[in-house]
C-alpha cells in the first residue's frame, strides 16, 4: 500500500544521496528502518532485498545482538566500517571512540548473521607510532579468519595519510611540530617521527602482511608510493 511504498522510497532516496552517512548513526531509526522493510516484504510476499552502508563499531549497549538479527532479516549483506587503526589511541586522537572491545563484539555479531565486511585503515596519523601501527598489524592477523571464511568483502589501507592546509587537523598539528611541504602527502610530524618514508614503510609492510594472510587488499596506491620516497 501507499505507506510502505512511501517507506521504500523513502529508503532508495537516503542510499542514493551523494553523502556518506552512516546507517547505525542512529540506532533507533535503524531499527525502525528494519522493521518497516520485514514488514514490506512479509505483505507483498517478496523476497528479501540485499542492501549494505556505512557503519561504525558500536558497542554491546548501543546496538545488540537482536539489531544484528534485524538488520540481516531486513536484507544488511554487507557494510564498509572505518577502523582506521588497531590503536585505541590513535582512533581517540582522530575522535573515534569505539573501543577494541567494541570492534571485536562488532565482528563477531557480523560473523555470527553472514554481513560481510569492508575494512577501512589509514596508514600513518600524525601521532601514530610504531607501537600504534605494530597494533593495526596484530588487528589484521587477529581476523584474518573472517577472510578466511569469505566474510572480508575487501580491505582498504588508502595511500597514506594526506593532510589538507586550512583543515581541524592541519592546523592543531601545526602548533604541535608539523613540518609541512606544500604536498598534502609530503609532512613530517616531529614528536613521533612519522616522516613520508616512515609511512610508505609501514603501508608497504601493512601490504605485505595483508597479502601474506590472502585479504582482498586494495594496492592501486602502490606504485604512486614508491615514486614518492625516491
Amino acid at each position: 500500500d501507499e505507506y510502505y511504498r512511501k517507506q521504500v522510497e523513502n529508503l532508495i532516496n537516503f542510499i542514493n544521496t551523494d553523502t556518506d552517512p552512516l546507517i547505525n548513526g542512529n540506532i533507533v531509526e535503524l531499527r525502525k528502518m528494519a522493521k518497516y522493510l520485514i514488514s514490506y516484504y512479509v505483505k507483498n510476499g517478496i523476497r528479501t532485498f540485499s542492501w549494505f552502508g556505512q557503519f561504525s563499531c558500536r558497542s554491546r549497549r548501543q546496538m545488540n545482538e537482536n539489531d544484528y538479527v534485524l538488520c540481516r532479516k531486513a536484507g544488511l549483506s554487507s557494510v564498509s566500517i572505518g577502523i582506521e587503526s588497531g590503536s585505541e589511541k590513535i582512533r581517540k586522537d582522530m575522535n573515534k571512540f569505539f573501543s577494541n572491545k567494541d570492534t571485536d563484539f562488532t565482528f563477531r555479531q557480523c560473523e555470527k548473521n553472514g554481513i560481510s565486511l569492508n575494512i577501512l585503515l589509514i596508514i600513518g596519523y600524525p601521532t601514530e607510532t610504531e607501537k600504534d601501527f605494530q597494533k593495526t598489524l596484530r588487528l589484521l592477523k587477529k581476523y584474518s579468519y573472517l577472510n578466511e571464511k569469505k566474510l572480508i568483502s575487501g580491505l582498504n589501507l588508502g595511500p597514506t595519510l594526506g593532510i589538507m592546509p586550512n583543515t581541524l587537523l592541519y592546523e592543531k598539528a601545526k602548533q604541535e611540530g608539523l613540518m609541512y611541504k606544500n604536498n598534502p602527502n609530503n609532512w613530517e610530524y616531529k614528536k613521533t617521527g612519522n616522516t613520508q618514508k616512515v609511512r610508505v614503510e609501514r603501508w608497504l609492510k601493512a601490504r605485505r602482511v595483508c597479502m601474506n594472510l590472502g585479504y582482498p587488499v586494495d594496492d592501486s596506491f602502490i606504485e604512486q608510493l614508491k615514486e614518492s620516497i625516491k
